[in-house]
């Protein structure tokens, strides 16, 4: 399967684009962002998604986020919200012709993916949530950790990444999360530190919409959880699985089942393609209808 390698323009004055990859010319479009600190790259170093086998049966639109991967630099942490980056993502799906689509991300991505189906609900066809990161009540924890990140990293550079590369060599890769974190860390040692900065306090000024506001999103949604991380609480997916009215929640016990993702986000995609199909159908029987109804030959025919 072939991948498109292009760019979206976000602030044509300034020159600003985001690195994006289409694969798959034609089918259902899916628009997935990465967790923060991440990139494609990362994402694929990682193998917990089989991207390749996901775009045989859907349009796979993936990009890095401003101050990510190979995307624009981004130094104002205003910009790196997840409000902000939200309104990135349904740029890069219209550049890419998807007017409707199904959203999804992990961790930042997944917030990311909630903020732009509050903005264009009625655009949203599903929403895939991976991990979905700290949230409400727990975020001033989480948003503390991030500036204190953000400090280090503005005294330090790339020295602490470079280090923890170095320690890492070229170990196997191993479990899935371990591969991310490696391919991670690989790239925070090549990173401008101004971008790493701007996103860490970007997150830190970020939150998932209310839980009032998230309970009138009526969508399909599949979340993806795994247990004991910080980062990314169980209750907090619980919790969305509880708030979102048409939601399905898989948590995996180990990596075993994480590998098993694939097939649940496959088995998901599956079951929107089949229901559009099936809306379609129904709205041509009905075009149908109304049209024989409306025929000179029907009006004679009537009694």
């Amino acid at each position: 399967m072939s991948t498109t390698h292009t760019w979206t323009v976000i602030d044509k004055r300034r020159n600003r684009k985001l690195a994006v990859a289409i694969t798959g010319k034609r089918g259902l479009p899916f628009v997935w962002g990465h967790a923060l600190q991440c990139s494609m790259q990362a994402d694929e170093a990682s193998t917990i998604f089989d991207w390749p086998g996901l775009a045989t049966t859907v349009q796979l639109i993936r990009y890095d986020a401003r101050a990510h991967g190979e995307s624009c630099a981004e130094h104002d942490p205003q910009a790196c919200r997840w409000e902000s980056l939200a309104r990135d993502m349904w740029r890069v799906a219209e550049d890419c012709g998807a007017n409707t689509a199904v959203l999804g991300g992990a961790s930042m991505g997944c917030a990311t993916a909630l903020h732009a189906a509050m903005l264009h609900p009625e655009r949203v066809l599903g929403l895939v949530l991976v991990i979905p990161p700290t949230a409400w009540e727990l975020r001033p924890r989480q948003a503390r950790a991030y500036r204190i990140m953000a400090r280090v990293v503005r005294f330090t550079g790339r020295l602490p990444f470079r280090l923890a590369a170095s320690m890492l060599g070229k170990a196997t890769p191993g479990t899935p999360l371990r591969a991310m974190a490696r391919a991670v860390v690989r790239e925070l040692a090549t990173r401008d530190p101004r971008n790493v900065e701007a996103a860490f306090n970007g997150a830190a000024l970020s939150d998932l919409p209310s839980p009032a506001r998230l309970a009138q999103l009526g969508m399909p949604t599949l979340i993806l959880a795994w247990q004991n991380d910080t980062a990314h609480p169980i209750g907090v997916a619980q919790r969305l699985a509880s708030l979102l009215p048409d939601a399905t929640l898989v948590v995996a016990e180990n990596d075993a089942a994480i590998r098993r993702w694939p097939e649940e986000v496959a088995r998901f995609l599956d079951s929107i393609r089949r229901q559009r199909s099936k809306a379609r159908a129904r709205v041509r029987r009905r075009q149908v209808a109304g049209n024989v109804h409306a025929s000179p030959i029907a009006s004679l025919s009537r009694p």
